[in-house]
């Protein structure tokens, strides 16, 4: 009797602790929520489909410059508070195809970057035969962000990233280790316009290509990578110079710490190769951002953040490209996946002096008055001192002419006496 109790007793134990495990992945699963950086436009692979429990359904990175494996996709995970993350379980999708080739897995604290877990960058990623693909991260953290650079092709031959599920096995951290996870962060080195929170804006531009799903202005301030915006194509496809401009428009005067641009997936296909910052309170009026001029820009990196040394207030930032880069058909077309500006809203006293700086800028730049009429103060003294040449060279051309007549009349009034 009491060998089968102690039976009784030991599988209910180790039911216990396999309820617990469970419910730790259950838990984590319902916990956090799943961000991503594109979506396929078809309603059978959205990311809701990462946390619905069910492999035989699958999440697709958007259709995207698909013909490349390179791209600028990610994946992000939030707690929702500051967690001890163990583990992190990706799961294929049913026919395991177009799993991640490259990527990092990353951490955050408040959510502005994203430090690789030391040993958790990959390349060409062989992915096993188990049902789900296991990443002991083992970090105490809020958010980590899978950061995939390079994708893997389907049966087609085209270029996405898909998977299944995303789960996650984790724990309450403690008071130490949440310390000491905030105190790490705080140590990462930021560029200061990072962690400026994106100001709302409304996107307008001086021409943009068809579709305009595809192609429209829309697209730099969605937050998406995937997408993005073209110029309209013309005449001067074949010239690196352009004239092209894109402005973001705020409702309200905002103080612009700087803006970050992004280049479309991995490459730089007709980005701004040269471009100048402006900002404007009126909407039509613009002035250069002191220091903002970019020429030869680098591309060595997708993200490309300016930094304002003198911030500005102001209604609208616009980016005035003056020549692009090429892309893969060697066409001249300015292109750009994202525009946005970073900031916050302006203070009183902020707005009144870039107000007073605005009106000063404009009436440098505004006409000439109507010159006044009387000589003196139409051409000034210069003017005055030509004028006056040009009288007394006139009389003595008068005198000149006039002196030969007198002395003849003489001459012949003493030939007659």
């Amino acid at each position: 009797m009491k060998k089968v109790l102690f039976l009784v007793m030991l599988l209910m134990a180790a039911g216990l602790v396999a309820f617990s495990v469970q419910g730790i992945r259950a838990e984590a699963a319902s916990e956090f929520s799943v961000a991503v950086s594109s979506t396929l436009a078809d309603d059978r692979y959205q990311s809701e489909n990462l946390t619905d429990g069910d492999a035989s359904t699958a999440w697709y990175s958007q259709w995207a410059d698909e013909k490349n494996p390179a791209c600028n996709e990610w994946i992000l995970l939030d707690f929702g508070s500051v967690k001890k993350v163990e583990a992190i379980h990706l799961t294929p999708n049913a026919d395991r195809i177009c799993f991640p080739a490259d990527f990092t897995i990353g951490w955050g604290i408040t959510g502005d970057v994203w430090p690789e877990i030391e040993g958790f960058s990959f390349r060409d990623y062989p992915l096993q035969g188990a049902a789900e693909e296991t990443f002991a991260v083992n970090t105490v953290t809020r958010y980590i962000r899978i950061s995939v650079t390079a994708r893997n092709q389907n049966p087609d031959g085209n270029y996405l990233i898909s998977l299944a599920e995303i789960s996650a096995t984790v724990r309450n951290a403690t008071a130490v280790e949440i310390e000491n996870a905030v105190k790490a962060d705080a140590e990462i080195e930021r560029i200061p316009v990072v962690n400026d929170p994106v100001i709302d804006s409304e996107a307008s531009a001086s021409s943009s290509n068809m579709p305009e799903k595809d192609w429209g202005v829309a697209n730099v301030n969605d937050g998406l990578l995937s997408t993005q915006w073209c110029a309209e194509w013309g005449s001067g496809v074949n010239e690196e110079a352009c004239e092209e401009w894109v402005l973001l428009t705020f409702s309200s005067p905002q103080y612009v710490t700087g803006v970050i641009l992004e280049s479309q997936l991995a490459d730089h296909y007709g980005f701004p190769k040269s471009f100048v910052l402006e900002w404007t309170l009126d909407g039509e009026n613009f002035f250069a951002v002191e220091g903002a001029s970019y020429t030869d820009e680098p591309v060595s990196d997708t993200r490309h953040v300016k930094v304002f040394g003198s911030p500005v207030t102001a209604t609208g930032i616009r980016l005035s490209i003056t020549s692009s880069y090429a892309d893969s058909g060697g066409n001249y077309l300015p292109q750009m996946a994202e525009f946005q500006a970073h900031g916050r809203e302006a203070t009183e006293s902020e707005i009144a002096a870039a107000t007073e700086t605005f009106q000063r800028l404009l009436g440098e730049t505004a006409a000439p008055a109507a010159e006044p009429e009387n000589a003196m103060a139409r051409y000034g003294t210069w003017g005055a001192v030509m004028l006056a040449f040009a009288v007394v060279f006139l009389g003595a051309a008068v005198v000149l002419a006039v002196y030969p007549l007198i002395v003849r009349k003489k001459e012949e009034k003493a030939d007659e006496e």
